[in-house]
This record gives structure tokens, C-alpha cells and sequence, in this order.
């Protein structure tokens, strides 16, 4: 018989979810490194790119101060995808640039070419305002060289997962 933990009064299943969802981006990331991307596929991802784990250019943190989105689709390389992040580089004004996002600082997947995307929590954004875990990305920031501008067009043909049903049904 395994032994219990008295101070466990819940199951954290929202974690539980977000975990596995993350695991569908890295997976999807994994095959990219490995196979390339097929067709038409491209991906928007936002990122919180406040936080100190976030490595991107200082130009970028400047332009992109609370969050960012990245376009993977035909200028990109040298992606490289860890248990806890990935690394990647892109062309930013005619400048490649290399970033490197871990999984949990992402806030938005989608992958419009397959109708599909996920919306996930951050650690750094308070549970009280779930209105900014949820904002879409400034569709007025300038876009790297390799992508349009990702607001409309990531969610536009997307069915967006989000976990914000899940966290609204708790009594």
C-alpha cells in the first residue's frame, strides 16, 4: 500500500491539464525539428516575454514588453526542443536573432493551417485576472521579417483550447 499524504485536500487537475496540453506544443515542436514543417503549416506562438527565463533580444524585450509572437514557418532554424523549453532562431529586421522560450512562459499555440490552438495559463500572471492570461497579441506590434502580423489570423481559423472553462466550474 503506498503511503498517503495527509495534506493533499485536492487533485490539482488544471495543472494536470496544462501539463499535457504543453506536451502537445513540444511534441508538435519535436516533429518540426526532426521532419520540418509539412505543407502550409505554420505556427503562432505567444510567449510572456517579461520574464527573466525568456531570452530574446533586448531590442525585442523593448519593442515587446509584457508578451510576444513568433511565427514558425519558412525562415527559421536551428530549433531545438528541451523537456523544459525550446530554442530557435529567426530573422528580426533583417538580423537573425536566437531566443529561447520556455514551455511555461507560453500563453498561446495554434496552428491555423490545421485549425488548431491552445490557450494556456502562466505562472506569472495572477489567477484574479484571468482577462490578461487570455488577451490576444498586439495586432498593432511590428511582426518579425518571416511572418505577418499573428493576432487575427492565429485565432481566425483556430478552434482555440482554452482551460478557462475548466477553472470557471470550480465551486
Amino acid at each position: 500500500m503506498s503511503k498517503s499524504n495527509t495534506n493533499m485536500t485536492e487533485i490539482d487537475y488544471e495543472s494536470l491539464m496544462e501539463d499535457a496540453l504543453r506536451n502537445v506544443l513540444r511534441g508538435a515542436l519535436r516533429i518540426v525539428e526532426t521532419q520540418g514543417l509539412p505543407g502550409e503549416s505554420h505556427f503562432f506562438i505567444t510567449f510572456a516575454s517579461d520574464r527573466e527565463d525568456v531570452i530574446i533580444p533586448p531590442k525585442l524585450r523593448a519593442q515587446f514588453p509584457e508578451q510576444m509572437t513568433i511565427v514558425i514557418q519558412h525562415q527559421f532554424r536551428d530549433l531545438i526542443t528541451h523537456d523544459q523549453h525550446f530554442e530557435i532562431t529567426l530573422t528580426f529586421d533583417g538580423v537573425e536573432h536566437s531566443i529561447s522560450v520556455p514551455f511555461d512562459a507560453v500563453i498561446e499555440f495554434s496552428d491555423p493551417t490545421a485549425g488548431f490552438g491552445l490557450q494556456f495559463s502562466t505562472l506569472e500572471v495572477p489567477e484574479e485576472s484571468p482577462e490578461t492570461t487570455n488577451a490576444p497579441p498586439d495586432n498593432n506590434a511590428p511582426a518579425p521579417d518571416n511572418a505577418k502580423n499573428a493576432g487575427d489570423e492565429a485565432q481566425s481559423g483556430a478552434d482555440i483550447i482554452s482551460l478557462k472553462g475548466f477553472r470557471d466550474k470550480k465551486s
